[in-house]
């Protein structure tokens, strides 16, 4: 068994970055929060005639920003292994889990036969739970008949999985790549050679996470 090694001043720097973070966020969210309390909710809309519509307007269209802020530092500082995450991590074998996920949308996949191409022992150091719903999400959406093949890769130290041969609507795409970000990742369409596909990024591992071999 090898474990990467992590040094106290490593723990002490990323819990003193998250503490940044956190600082960083609370105040105006507290402020946010408290405003909300005040509010009587049920009765705000647009088309409420005590109300500035191009102000309500404006606040969702900040709170849509902030949310894409908070996701895209969430999967920055995952992915550069500078977040540690609360939620436990393991490393898995992905032919497992795909076999494990195509099982559970199995209702989805139909007759559909799933073949997994690639390093037969790729592995990924994740939150299982996640990882799993992220695959059942992506079989259970993917748009496309025949032959469900899935090709394995490592690119600059991540998993990078290509869903051949299927498309994806963009609704389902948005839901895709969601639960991708919860796992330090992201998610895309792409094309190949007139065929459309899915293209799945994960990062492999954080400096934190202990690997077994």
């Amino acid at each position: 068994m090898a474990v990467t090694e992590v040094t106290h001043n490593d723990c002490v720097a990323a819990r003193a970055l998250r503490d940044d973070v956190i600082a960083g966020l609370l105040e105006p969210m507290t402020d946010v929060v408290r405003t909300l309390q005040r509010l009587a909710i049920a009765q705000v809309s647009p088309e409420s005639p005590q109300l500035d519509s191009e102000l309500l307007v404006r606040a969702r269209s900040l709170a849509h920003s902030l949310q894409q802020i908070i996701d895209e530092l969430i999967t920055s500082g995952t992915h550069r292994g500078v977040l540690d995450g609360r939620e436990p991590q393991e490393t898995i074998t992905v032919r497992s889990a795909i076999e494990t996920a195509a099982a559970a949308a199995s209702h989805a996949l139909c007759t559909r036969h799933v073949v997994v191409r690639g390093a037969h022992r790729v592995a990924i150091t994740t939150s299982t739970p996640r990882f799993h719903a992220l695959l059942v999400r992506l079989f259970e959406v993917s748009i496309g008949s025949g032959e469900y093949r899935i090709v394995l890769d490592r690119s600059r130290g991540e998993l990078l999985m290509q869903f051949e041969k299927c498309d994806i609507s963009p609704d389902d795409l948005d839901s895709v790549r969601g639960l991708a970000r919860t796992i330090g990742g992201t998610a895309d369409r792409a094309n190949a050679n007139g065929n459309p596909m899915v293209v799945v990024w994960l990062p492999q591992q954080r400096v934190s996470d202990p690997i077994e071999q």
